[in-house]
Order: structure tokens, then sequence, then C-alpha cells
């Protein structure tokens, strides 16, 4: 009995104590929920790509570009619409001051080169997706980049009445939907993707709008006017040797291939 009555005993006191702690584990639970419920929601507010772009279609990257460039268009009005940059969750990004949309390096947006529409993904997104080239390997879940001259249209005030004209534009190609040169392995030049299944997303940084765009769109939107030669050329000037070199070596193989 005495045994039987320690047991119980024991018992007793163990339950009074998972009692007693039980109020104190449901505190500590309902606060890790509360903190996990408030980082959600902080998460939503200033969500600008947490999470790897890798497998991204276009239209999640529509979203998260809308979604960024509204975030830095309001913070832009906050300073008094006059800033030429705003931090993003600590995050710096260039903004053409006129506008209040991210426009990369240049701050204009009437003078996009293809370095600013990369530095747009960059600074935007915390993970932005992997920028690729023309002449670059492209294969699996990548975005190409590209700048357009004059092509997104004239910058116009509530009234239509026109204040800038011939605004540049960027355009990201999702190169999954873009066919590969079958001896090369990369995407055949920009102009040769346009008319072979081409999908991806056209930014127009003086109004912070994005659409998608599919093959059959080509016809409609008229935004694929190239940069000049010579400006391409500066850019590729600009590139790291170790690039440059790799180009070289492209080139050369397909030199050699051509011959044989």
């Amino acid at each position: 009995m005495r045994h039987s009555d320690k047991n119980n005993k024991n018992e007793i006191r163990a339950f009074m104590l998972s009692r007693v702690r039980e109020p104190r584990l449901l505190r500590i639970v309902f606060l890790i929920i509360g903190l996990l419920t408030a980082a959600a929601y902080v998460h939503k507010v200033y969500f600008y790509h947490e999470r790897d772009a890798y497998g991204l279609h276009q239209e999640h990257l529509k979203g998260l570009f809308d979604r960024a460039t509204k975030r830095v268009h309001q913070l832009w009005l906050e300073s008094g619409k006059t800033a030429n940059f705003v931090m993003l969750d600590g995050k710096k990004v260039n903004i053409d001051p006129r506008f209040g949309y991210p426009s990369g390096i240049s701050h204009a947006a009437d003078d996009m080169q293809l370095i600013d529409c990369e530095y747009v993904l960059e600074q935007i997104m915390t993970r932005p997706p992997i920028m690729v080239y023309y002449f670059e390997p492209a294969r699996g879940s990548h975005f190409a980049v590209q700048a357009t001259d004059k092509s997104a249209g004239d910058a116009v005030d509530e009234n239509d009445n026109i204040l800038y004209k011939d605004m540049d534009g960027c355009v990201y190609y999702n190169t999954r939907e873009i066919p590969l040169n079958e001896r090369t392995g990369i995407p055949d030049p920009i102009p040769l993707m346009l008319s072979e299944g081409a999908e991806g997303i056209v930014y127009k940084p003086h109004v912070g709008r994005t659409f998608t765009f599919r093959p059959e769109d080509m016809s409609e939107y008229k935004i694929y006017k190239k940069k000049s030669t010579p400006e391409l050329e500066r850019l590729e000037a600009t590139y790291s040797l170790e690039l440059r070199a790799k180009l070289r070596e492209q080139a050369r193989k397909k030199l050699e291939d051509e011959k044989h």
C-alpha cells in the first residue's frame, strides 16, 4: 500500500507540475506563433523575393517585380519626390527622381543601358534570377536581359501632355522558352529569339509597369529595337577580363566548328 501510495503521490505531483508548466508552455508556444505571424506579415508587406529564383516563371517574376516597384515608389513619395535612391529593407535602390521608379545605375529612364536593366533586378530583389546574356550559357531557369532603345513610349502627365519623349525599357527573356543553339548550347542572338518562342517580361522604368509577353504577342508590342552596335561594343568593353576571355574562347571554338 505504501508503495502504491508513493506511486500515486508521484503521479499526482507529476500531474500538478505539468498543470503548472502547461500555461507557461502555452505562452511560449503562443509567443512563437505570434512572432512567426508578425514576421510573415512584415515579409508580406516588404516582400520582394526571399527565396532562390531557380524555377521562376515570368508570371512570378512580374508579380514580384510589381510589388517591389510599388514599394520603391511609395518610399520615393514619402521622400518628397526628390530622392534619386531609396532604401528598400536596407538595400539601396537607384531611381529616376523624375518618376520615382527603379532605373539601375544611370538614374535615368531615358538612358537605360544593359547594365542598368540588370541592376534593377539586383537592387530590388534579395536573390534575383540568374541573369545571362545572349552569348553566355543559359541552361535551366535563367533570364536573359536586354535594354531597348526608345521603346517604352513617352512620359506624359495626368493630362496626357508629353513631358519626355522616347523612354527606354528593359526586356527579361525566360531562357527556358528560348531555343538554344544545338551546337553551342547558348541562345541565338536576340532578334532570332523574338520569332522562335521567346517569353518573358518587359519593364518600363518611367511608369514602373511590367507586362509579360509570349511569341504570339510579338507583333503587338513594338518594343524590341536593339541598342546600337557601338553601344553594345562599349558595354562589352566593361565586362571582366575573365568573361571576355570566355567570349573569345567561344568565338574561337565556333570558328573551328564552322571550318569542319
